[in-house]
């Protein structure tokens, strides 16, 4: 089965099983398969890992997002077993389960010899699932060019010793602490100031770190020649990468100046250099002095080899970091020690220094014997009287002539012109008078005059880059306006960004874009929702009024008066005719009212109360809020109840008397006037079923 292994900054977040032909999506959503954290570049649906056939595929599906494989941007990928690509900060890892990878072969002891048809070969880099603390440098392995490799396949047999050197056998090594494939490397910064006397040294943990002068970087770097956000360093499975975020003067590595926002593969000692600041980056490993405990004493050597002692040392950072400390910490320099330290301490007190310079030079005068007679010359002032006596007067005049130039030349300021003419003066004579000191004032005037037009060299592009940034700001305030899009004003100050992202003009159009972008955007949101309010408020007028028209006024009249109190945005004007409409419909629904209330007393006053009062309900059917119908049928109610009383109570008095004829015609008469809630009306029924009667 196939699995993504999803680390952060190096270690193991979760694990994903691939269930063929299921498509995964990961992005900082919610709903997606392999969710991420929400940080900076990861988009809600970043990428897909889909299977195509028998190969499962991962794709870009981001419009602005990225995905690194081997140091460099792609579309899409065919994953492998083994195969790590990044979303910065995450790293995949595709882990086919069904695809057989080496195993380390078991070190065999005098109690278990290996067979002897067989060999068991352990590989350096049998482990192909990449780790913060395994970069690569190079293919064959780690911080050793492929032309210094060894011949061979990097493959050394588990047992026994290496045949072919004096044909004995030597000791064995440690395979698990000296394998190269399996050092954990941990990469160092040394940054180094100029006119600072040490380094800072930072320890890095993690896969990704931003350099500058923001405090907020993982790598603060405190120089007036580096950006905020100057360049970055990221670490993969193959290596770890510069990439230039597009600063103001450049980035070189190596002395090589490297392209903005492409990565560039760095090497441990690489050299980074931001004009006169550089920065080393070394590799280190970190388990190097418990490896080397436990490596056993060497054999004498079976071949003498030439040594060449001219030859430079390769660098090895065990013998200067501290392994104890946090990333990006800056590490405590070892003091300097034995003549180092006494130096050093020369340098601090001057006056001691000033005995150990003038001491010997007494001790040296006064063993040296006397001092020439008046008259009597140096060795060294006969020796260049001698040479010059020696000249044709054509050359002595010339030796003077150029000798007096070259003076000229000096105090003029002209150092390049008097180093040529002393040039020709010793080609002539070896030296000549103070020819030689006034070379090395000459040689220190020309370094200084060079250092002086570098610094103004750099000053004249830091103020060629603000006079361009200027005009380029100038000019887009021009062509943009007061309505141009952030895309339309990022695509023309360009340029002006790749110089310096953090000018103040480029800030104030930007900042002003976005605040009236977002101002737009909230008049557009207001607007949305007044429409959508007014047209709520006229599909309730519309309901109204439909009501109205079908003839149910107390209806009508609930959401006409429901209308005007929901405080509806009034586009159309429809409040003043709501009004007028909600007036007509109570009218026209008073006078229904009326007119079945005056059918009601008028059958009150006849007493057809059965009659009035089903007027009454007919009035109260329309508006049961109708004071005057809910009195009236009130009275009817009780004027009818006290008649029902009095024809039941003489019905139950014939009953007594045996008159069950004459009873039961007036319970008859209680069920034709009398209303059925009534109590009397049941009673009569009850009565007229007692005897057989039914209703």
């Amino acid at each position: 089965m196939a699995r993504i292994r999803l680390k952060l900054h190096g270690k193991d977040v979760s694990v994903i099983d691939l269930v063929d032909g299921q498509e995964y999506i990961s992005g900082r959503s919610q709903d997606c398969h392999i969710p991420l954290a929400n940080q900076k570049g990861i988009s809600r649906h970043h990428l897909k890992i889909y299977q195509d056939g028998d190969a499962w595929i991962a794709q870009l599906i981001s419009r602005y997002g990225c995905l690194i494989y081997e140091g460099t941007e792609a579309e899409a990928i065919q994953l492998m077993d083994g195969t790590a690509f990044q979303v910065p900060p995450y790293e995949f890892v595709f882990v086919d389960t069904e695809t057989p990878s080496a195993e380390l072969a078991p070190i065999q002891t005098e109690d278990q010899p290996a067979s002897p048809g067989k060999t068991n070969l352990t590989s350096a880099s049998t482990s192909t699932a990449p780790t913060s603390a395994m970069p690569t440098p190079y293919g064959n392995g780690p911080g050793i060019p492929p032309a210094k490799q060894p011949p061979g396949n990097g493959l050394v047999p588990s047992g026994g010793g290496i045949p072919g050197i004096g044909g004995e056998h030597l000791p064995e090594g440690n395979l698990e602490a000296t394998s190269p494939g399996l050092t954990d490397l941990t990469p160092y910064l040394r940054i180094r100031y100029p006119g600072h006397d040490r380094d800072d040294v930072l320890e890095l943990e993690g896969n990704l770190w931003v350099a500058g002068r923001d405090a907020n970087c993982e790598i603060p770097i405190d120089d007036g020649h580096v950006s905020r956000r100057h360049f970055e360093l990221t670490q993969t499975n193959e290596g770890i990468y510069i990439t230039d975020l597009g600063s103001a003067n450049g980035t070189e590595v190596n002395g090589q100046p490297i392209t903005p926002h492409e990565p560039f593969r760095l090497n441990s000692g690489d050299r980074i250099a931001i004009m006169d600041l550089t920065v080393v980056m070394e590799l280190r490993d970190t388990n190097f002095k418990n490896k080397m405990m436990v490596v056993g004493d060497l054999p004498p050597p079976q071949v003498p080899a030439t040594v060449d002692f001219n030859a430079p040392m390769p660098f090895n950072p065990n013998l200067y970091f501290d392994p104890e400390g946090p990333s990006a910490v800056k590490l405590g320099a070892p003091e300097p020690t034995g003549a180092k330290a006494f130096f050093i301490g020369l340098k601090k007190n001057k006056v001691r220094m000033a005995l150990v310079v003038l001491v010997p030079l007494v001790l040296i005068g006064l063993m040296m014997p006397d001092k020439p007679k008046n008259g009597q010359t140096e060795n060294s002032s006969q020796e260049n009287g001698l040479l010059f006596e020696n000249l044709t007067p054509e050359q002595k005049s010339a030796v003077k002539d150029i000798f007096n130039l070259a003076r000229n030349h000096y105090t003029q300021g002209r150092y390049e012109l008097c180093l040529a003419e002393l040039n020709k003066l010793h080609e002539i004579i070896p030296f000549y008078e103070d020819s030689k000191s006034l070379q090395t004032h000459c040689v220190s005037g020309s370094e200084m005059t060079r250092e002086n037009q570098e610094l103004e060299r750099k000053e004249r592009m830091r103020l060629e880059a603000q006079q361009r940034i200027q005009y380029i700001v100038t000019e887009c305030r021009t062509k943009l306006g007061n309505d141009a899009s952030m895309d339309a004003a990022k695509e023309c100050l360009g340029p002006a960004i790749e110089l310096d992202p953090t000018d103040a003009g480029i800030m104030e159009i930007l900042t002003a874009i976005e605040a009236r972008e977002e101002q737009e955007r909230q008049q557009m949101m207001q607007k949305n929702a007044l429409q959508s309010r007014a047209r709520a408020g006229e599909s309730q007028y519309n309901k109204a009024k439909n009501l109205f028209q079908k003839g149910r006024l107390r209806d009508s009249i609930k959401e006409y008066e429901r209308y005007l109190s929901g405080g509806f945005p009034d586009l159309k004007g429809l409040n003043p005719t709501a009004k007028r409409e909600l007036a007509s419909v109570r009218k026209q629904l008073d006078v229904k009212v009326q007119d079945k209330l005056s059918l009601c007393k008028s059958h009150y006053e006849k007493k057809n109360y059965k009659p009035a009062i089903e007027a009454c309900n007919a009035a109260l059917g329309e508006d049961p809020t109708h004071k005057e119908a809910n009195s009236t049928k009130a009275s009817v109610l009780s004027d009818l109840r006290r008649e029902m009383k009095a024809i039941y109570e003489d019905s139950v008095l014939e009953e007594s008397l045996g008159e069950i004829e004459g009873a039961k015609e007036k319970w008859k008469k209680i069920i034709q006037n009398d209303i059925e809630s009534d109590d009397y009306y049941q009673k009569a029924k009850r009565k007229l079923r007692k005897y057989g009667i039914g209703m």
